[in-house]
């Protein structure tokens, strides 16, 4: 009885240790699809408007209120907008697919589609 408790502890300890690498792996790829999307800065330009938007909205809030929620959600970085999105996008891609999309964001139609000029579309 404890060889197999032993066993099933050993198992679980190396599968969850495997688990953890292979995500790691995945949002380091899914960083780096981040990067070469220029997604930071589309993160960026999208705060900015929602503040705008609310700015307008509640215009009887204090400025300073505004500006503190602002700087707070700008702080956000690259890494923890892998960390919040990368359980979305593991649930919808292989660990193949930003491989993929990393491979077309490095082509001239992919930087095309990946910078600024996106957001005019």
């Amino acid at each position: 009885m404890k060889k197999t408790i032993v066993i099933l502890l050993v198992f679980f300890i190396f599968t969850s240790i495997s688990f953890a690498q292979e995500d790691a792996e995945y949002n380091g790829v899914l960083k780096t699809m981040f990067e070469v999307s220029e997604t930071e800065g589309s993160y960026t330009a999208a705060i900015k408007q929602i503040f705008v938007r609310y700015k307008n909205k509640y215009p009887n809030v204090d400025a300073t209120v505004w500006s503190e929620l602002e700087s707070d959600f700008l702080k956000t970085s690259l890494d923890d907008l892998v960390t919040m999105l990368a359980p979305v996008h593991n649930k919808y891609m292989t660990k193949e697919d930003p491989k993929e999309l990393i491979t077309f964001y490095k082509t001239p139609v992919g930087q095309e589609w990946g910078n600024e000029n996106w957001a005019r579309v």
